[in-house]
């Protein structure tokens, strides 16, 4: 699949972008980021609270994509078939993440399977059909910008709501 210098690039561009991400969501909790805080001291419903938590998690989701995208724009020695296998390898290591995070412990409870299983069939298909791996990409940083636009539109749809109350 790769030359070992193009897998090892991979894997540490991997880690590099778990560990900001991480990082990120470590700060965001510490930080009181309005959205991680809001869903866990928003009295007005439970229902509120998870909307809350969903739209942050399909965010810091797309943030490990985007970020993928910026470390490979900082490497312009690779060519477009590397970049397209790089894009591919991390496609697999994202779709595996949102398997995990849909499937077991508390983001299980707190992920919309909806969201996730129409972001995880875009990578399968990015992998799949690997030649319009391009188009795929776009389509899922779409896709993942429009999941956070819907959260946030449903997010103050709610805030209204219990404020009418």
């Amino acid at each position: 699949m790769f030359r070992e210098e193009n897998y090892r690039f991979c894997v540490n561009s991997a880690l590099q972008i778990m560990q900001e991400q991480r990082k990120k969501l470590f700060n965001d909790c510490i930080h009181s980021d309005p959205t991680i805080y809001n869903g866990l001291h928003s009295s007005e419903s439970p229902a509120l609270c998870r909307l809350y938590f969903q739209a942050y998690f399909v965010e810091w989701v797309g943030m490990h994509w985007e970020t993928m995208f910026e470390i490979l724009k900082r490497h312009s020695e690779y060519s477009a078939e590397q970049r397209r296998k790089m894009i591919l390898f991390f496609a697999e290591y994202l779709s595996e993440l949102i398997s995990e995070c849909s499937q077991k412990g508390l983001l299980a409870n707190l992920a919309v399977p909806e969201l996730l299983k129409v972001q995880k069939k875009q990578l399968k298909e990015m992998i799949q059909f690997s030649g319009k791996w391009e188009h795929n990409s776009n389509k899922l940083r779409v896709q993942m910008k429009k999941g956070h636009e819907q959260y946030m539109k449903l997010i103050r749809e709610a805030e209204a709501e219990a404020e009418s109350e």
